[in-house]
């Protein structure tokens, strides 16, 4: 049996702030003021200051920032580490049990951490459910639970599986609906349409990237 996403509690989560480029300042500042917890890797912390916001937390090595912070927590490692300053940002993050992790800084960066952090979200989906900012559009991850979007008709949607052992999806809502798909890595989930004012993505089995 599914559990329903949307009966988590909403308030619950934690912004994640990443080396890359911020696509929406202002709408990084109104998730900001809303999280219960904000956590900076390494140089975000800088970007996070620009636009006037100081995060709880910074983790890293902090050879990108060059400096440390003394307004806020600091969790330092050495330069000698198996793990980038995302990932122990993402890992402080669900330390902490929140329902819910958003990252703002997750495109324009290194081409190899991005990669790395897609493969994060994939490992860590089924602890925590992500969102991550995007300029065109923003990634939700669903994992064996039931998720619910409010959009515009004629929204675009598409529904990506990166797992081999593929996932099985059930649509409502979209132009073209699944009953218990196996969706397996490929263009087959892409481009989809929310024909309604909501949609409802249903994952039985497996983790899938949801983008509107």
């Amino acid at each position: 049996m599914t559990k329903k996403m949307r009966q988590r509690n909403p308030n619950s989560f934690a912004l994640v702030a990443l080396d890359g480029v911020f696509k929406s300042r202002a709408h990084i500042k109104k998730v900001a003021q809303q999280a219960t917890l904000i956590v900076a890797a390494d140089g975000a912390y800088n970007k996070l200051k620009k636009i006037g916001i100081k995060p709880h937390v910074v983790v890293g090595d902090f050879d990108t920032l060059g400096f440390i912070p003394i307004d806020c927590k600091v969790q330092k490692y050495s330069r000698k580490k198996n793990k980038t300053d995302g990932e122990l940002a993402i890992e402080y993050a669900l330390s902490k049990k929140v329902k819910k992790i958003v990252i703002a800084g997750f495109y324009g960066g290194r081409e190899d951490h991005m990669l790395g952090h897609y493969a994060l979200l994939q490992k860590f989906s089924t602890q925590c459910q992500f969102e991550v900012l995007g300029k065109l559009s923003h990634l939700h991850t669903v994992s064996k639970s039931e998720f619910e979007i409010r959009a515009r008709p004629g929204s675009t949607i598409s529904i990506v599986c990166l797992d081999s052992q593929g996932a099985v999806v059930s649509t409502q809502g979209l132009k073209y609906e699944a009953s218990k798909l196996k969706l397996f890595p490929g263009g087959r989930g892409l481009s989809n349409e929310i024909v309604g004012k909501f949609a409802i993505i249903t994952v039985h089995k497996g983790i899938v990237f949801v983008l509107f």
